[in-house]
């Protein structure tokens, strides 16, 4: 009882007015979606160097996995900020 009166009166003393503006992350799907992309590339570049490693056609996933990097580090310097 004693907490809903000390809150009710600080309440109608504040001096803040509502916010009229609602925050949103709509600005910052691009720079979301680029380090998606740039995860997803370095774990595949990753995943196929690891498996170039284990399986037998070796060179095949090697190659994959070059490229991925190859475009992870595209993506990296294109997209520096993100």
């Amino acid at each position: 009882m004693l907490f809903r009166m000390i809150t009710s009166v600080l309440l109608t003393l504040s001096l803040v007015e509502p916010a009229h503006a609602v925050p949103s992350l709509i600005p910052l799907l691009p720079i979301i979606g680029v380090l998606i992309a740039k995860g997803a590339l370095l774990v595949g570049s990753l995943f196929f160097f690891v498996l170039s490693l284990v399986k037998e056609n070796k060179k095949l996933f090697l190659i994959a996995g070059v490229v991925l990097f190859l475009l992870f580090v595209l993506l990296m310097l294109l997209f520096q900020y993100g």
